[in-house]
Order: C-alpha cells, then sequence, then structure tokens
C-alpha cells in the first residue's frame, strides 16, 4: 500500500480570533511540525 502526500505550497499562519476579529499575534510564534516529514505545517502564536 502506498502512501500519498499531497506537498504543502506554504505554511499557514494560524491568528487568535479576539472581540469578533482574526488578529496577528505580537509574540513569540511557534512552528507546528508534522513529526513524519519533520516539516513545518503551520506556525502558531
Amino acid at each position: 500500500m502506498a502512501i500519498l502526500e499531497e506537498p504543502i505550497k506554504e505554511v499557514l499562519l494560524i491568528k487568535n480570533f479576539i472581540a469578533g476579529e482574526w488578529v496577528e499575534s505580537k509574540g513569540e510564534i511557534k512552528d507546528v511540525v508534522n513529526p513524519a516529514t519533520d516539516k513545518t505545517i503551520a506556525k502558531v502564536p
């Protein structure tokens, strides 16, 4: 059985939902890493 993986074209930047709107973080941003591929798949505040 083959496992197919679609390549990630860009890293997703997750924003915070505060007071009814999406805002970017003003602090530290951490990478979310896929442990199977060791590739960054998102960044979160």
